[in-house]
C-alpha cells in the first residue's frame, strides 16, 4: 500500500506520489492516504486573505483616532463642528470597513466569489471616508494651506474610480472580471 519514494520524517511519511499520514490511536496506527497536488488559490481567495488584516488595521486606526478625538475636545466650540464632521465620517468608516470584512469572511467561508466582489464596495467606502476625516482634519487645523487636499484627491484613484465602475460598467465587463477573478495565479 505504500509508495516506494518515501521518507519518514518523524511519524508523518511523505512521498513523491502521496501524501501518507499515520495517526497514532494507541497501539495502532490508522493509514490515510491523500492525493498530492498542488493546489493553486484562486484570485479573488488571494485577494480576500490578504484585504482582511487591511480592514482589521484601517478599521481599528478609525476607531482609535474617534477615542482620541473625543478625549481631547475642550468645552470650547471652535472647531468643533470639524471635529464632530470628523467623528462621523471615521464612525461611518469604521463600520463599512468593518462591515466589508465580514463580508470577505463570509465569501472565503462560502467559496462565492459574488460575496468577495460585494465586499469590496464597503471597503472602498470605507477608505474614502477615513481619508475625507483625515484631509476634513488638516483643513480646520490650517496645516499648511492646501495639504488637506492630498488626502481628498488620494481618494479618486482607485477607490472612486473603483465605485463608479462597480455601479456603472454594464454586466459583460463585470462578468468578465469574475471570470478573470477565478483564474488561478
Amino acid at each position: 500500500m505504500k509508495s516506494k519514494s518515501v521518507k519518514r520524517i518523524g511519524a508523518d511519511i511523505i512521498s513523491l506520489n502521496t501524501f501518507e499520514n499515520w495517526y497514532d490511536t494507541g497501539d495502532n496506527y490508522d493509514y490515510v492516504r491523500f492525493p498530492l497536488k498542488k493546489t493553486r488559490i484562486e484570485r479573488w481567495k488571494a485577494g480576500c486573505q490578504s484585504l482582511l488584516p487591511v480592514n482589521g488595521i484601517l478599521a481599528g486606526f478609525s476607531a482609535t483616532v474617534v477615542a482620541v478625538l473625543i478625549s481631547t475636545t475642550d468645552g470650547s466650540t471652535d472647531g468643533l463642528l470639524f471635529v464632530q464632521g470628523c467623528i462621523a465620517l471615521l464612525v461611518s468608516a469604521f463600520v463599512l470597513l468593518v462591515l466589508s470584512a465580514e463580508w470577505m469572511a463570509d465569501a472565503l467561508e462560502l467559496g462565492n466569489v459574488y460575496t468577495y466582489r460585494r465586499s469590496v464596495l464597503p471597503y472602498n467606502l470605507g477608505v474614502i471616508s477615513l481619508l475625507s476625516a483625515v484631509s476634513l482634519f488638516l483643513y480646520s487645523k490650517d496645516y499648511f494651506d492646501l495639504l488637506w487636499l492630498v488626502p481628498l484627491l488620494a481618494t479618486i484613484y482607485p477607490w472612486w474610480c473603483d465605485i463608479c465602475w462597480q455601479l456603472f460598467a454594464d454586466r459583460s465587463c463585470k462578468n468578465a472580471y469574475i471570470e478573470k477573478l477565478v483564474g488561478e495565479i
